[in-house]
């Protein structure tokens, strides 16, 4: 086949940029994605191209606990993605940082991730294959899920091969070889490989395309399995049922392209809706399979082409529909097509670690070859010394990750309905990741559960009331607190367990950045808070603030009814009453 043209960094950026983007919009909508309020929750979403702070329920079994998501963030998908992205940037060697870094790692920072991805990880994180046939019943366990993993969790990531691609059979060895790092199933890889043959010819096409295009370029994708088996690593399980399982697969994917690209020939007479319901992107139990949410998102891209805001909204906002993966996958067909120009500032600006995705798509699409080290650190270590860095209060100290990067930790916070802890880390090319450190024992009573920011530089004044161990107390910044004996507190002092914990909680809840130091929180300049294992629950704060509703919408929860408190718990269990500060409200009558 006759070589390509590299793309353009724009249409690189477009195509990465509007992945995440989808995959953002489109998350909170996701049957799986553990929103809390469930089905009338997500009825109720406003179709707008808006990103939102949700919550989900997070960890598994007795660990289960509140995930409160940002606006902008992304899961899996584009975690994944990036992944791919970074190992094509190790040139040729790029299957081995796959399958020797980039997997192992991935679940320690993992969001949103299926089971299918997560089992085959972890194979990778022991050094074996998840092909691999074993002895123990875990390793069956594996091989089982394996070889029937057909869901899309392939198609989603494979974006940055098409920048590393010169012809059309590069492109089909790569995401094959991409995809059976995690999945066996032929419904994964086929699904991808028709993914990825119309994404490159949008991501090549030097003219407008036409209505429909875009489907018919996903035929390419069909190719016959006897051009891939000497792809198949060895040993490989049942060479002669997965060829037939391909055959049957390139089938049912050839009906769905004619289901889609006969939709298109009806023109405005057929309903979108119907489309994706016929094609199987509302059915619970298969929209989830890489066929499926590959011919969804061409669909779509096809349909909308002109529009491609309303493509977007379309899959991001799909009922019963795979929300976020649809909606990335069908993003990234329209960055494709469009670059970045069409992606509405608020979402372009808002997505997570916007700046990284520009920049990596960038270097994927000058095909940037950097060689790697293939190496990854122990992941439970990790996470044992990341646990103790966060109790050290190093912040923005950089240290290494597992992948050979170097992190700092930015943000501490308890998890809600969980004893645990969130870690935010800044990598150093740009991306941040998310650690839950999940620790022994039940689950503890609520706790409001929101990202905060702990700089080093001097928060502003702020006039407070405070209420400690039964002793009232008023002061502003520049004057200590006088009893009305006539003396004065020089400072009020409370024990904490975990400082950079509270920290975070309370600089979230008052809007304000503090500096640690001396293993110490100046609250005020008559309140702190001390590190130390002898933290009492009994004592109870009392908060003024100017804007009760805005320090309730910091910390995700609904304000309170007029003229009452808020009602919280920080983390070392203190009552803490937040209310609004009659001062602010007098000097403003």
């Amino acid at each position: 086949m006759s070589s390509q043209h590299r793309i353009s960094t724009d249409t690189a950026q477009g195509i990465f940029l509007a992945a995440a983007v989808g995959d953002a919009l489109g998350w909170p909508q996701e049957l799986r994605g553990g929103l809390l309020g469930g089905k009338r929750a997500r009825d109720g979403a406003e179709q707008v191209p808006q990103f939102r702070d949700w919550v989900r329920n997070g960890g598994y079994r007795a660990h289960r606990y509140h995930d409160p998501v940002m606006a902008g963030q992304y899961s899996d998908d584009t975690q994944l993605l990036l992944a791919a992205a970074r190992a094509c940037l190790t040139g040729d060697r790029w299957w081995e940082q796959l399958t020797k870094v980039e997997l192992p790692v991935w679940p320690l920072y993992q969001r949103g991730g299926g089971g299918a991805v997560l089992k085959a990880t972890a194979a990778w994180a022991e050094g074996k294959p998840p092909w691999l046939r074993g002895r123990t019943k875990r390793d069956t366990d594996t091989l089982h899920r394996y070889r029937g993993a057909g869901a899309n969790g392939v198609a989603m990531r494979i974006a940055p091969h098409v920048c590393w691609a010169d012809d059309m059979a590069t492109l089909h060895a790569r995401v094959f070889r991409d995809g059976i790092t995690t999945h066996g199933h032929p419904r994964a890889l086929v699904g991808a490989l028709v993914y990825a043959s119309a994404l490159n010819h949008a991501a090549h096409s030097t003219h407008t395309l036409e209505f429909g295009e875009i489907v018919e370029a996903g035929y390419r994708g069909l190719v016959d399995v006897d051009e891939l088996l000497n792809l198949l690593p060895a040993p490989w399980p049942d060479i002669d049922e997965f060829a037939q399982a391909w055959q049957r697969t390139n089938s049912e994917m050839a009906q769905l392209l004619e289901t889609a690209a006969l939709s298109l020939r009806r023109g405005a007479v057929s309903r979108p809706a119907a489309t994706l319901e016929e094609l199987g992107c509302t059915d619970v139990k298969i929209n989830g399979a890489g066929t499926i949410t590959a011919a969804g998102a061409l669909y779509l891209a096809a349909r909308f082409a002109s529009r491609p805001e309303s493509a977007l909204l379309s899959a991001a906002y799909l009922p019963n529909g795979d929300t976020d993966t649809l909606a990335s996958m069908t993003g990234a067909l329209l960055g494709a097509i469009h670059g970045t120009g069409w992606i509405p500032q608020s979402l372009a600006d808002g997505v997570q670690d916007r700046d990284y995705l520009l920049s990596l798509a960038a270097r994927s699409a000058a095909r940037e070859s950097n060689p790697a080290e293939h190496r990854h650190g122990n992941v439970a270590k990790y996470k044992n010394r990341l646990a103790q860095l966060s109790r050290h209060l190093d912040l923005g100290a950089l240290h290494d990750f597992p992948d050979g990067r170097k992190a700092s930790i930015r943000n501490v916070e308890p998890l809600g309905h969980a004893n645990g802890t969130r870690i935010a880390l800044r990598l150093d090319d740009g991306q941040s990741v998310l650690i839950d450190i999940l620790e022994d024992g039940k689950p503890t009573a609520p706790r409001p559960a929101a990202t905060v920011s702990v700089q080093s530089e001097t928060s502003k004044a702020e006039t407070l009331d405070a209420t400690v161990s039964g002793k009232r107390a008023q002061s502003e910044e520049s004057a200590p607190a006088r009893s009305s004996a006539g003396g004065r507190f020089e400072a009020i002092s409370l024990a904490t367990r975990n400082l950079a914990r509270c920290a975070g909680f309370y600089a979230r809840l008052l809007d304000r950045e503090y500096n640690l130091r001396d293993r110490s929180l100046v609250l005020t300049s008559w309140l702190r808070l001390i590190e130390s294992d002898h933290a009492s629950s009994d004592a109870q704060i009392t908060l003024a603030v100017d804007d009760l509703h805005a320090a309730a919408s910091r910390m995700s929860i609904d304000p309170p009814a007029a003229g009452q408190p808020l009602i919280l718990f920080d983390p070392d269990e203190r009552r803490v009453f937040v209310v609004a500060d009659t001062r602010t409200e007098q000097r403003q009558a």
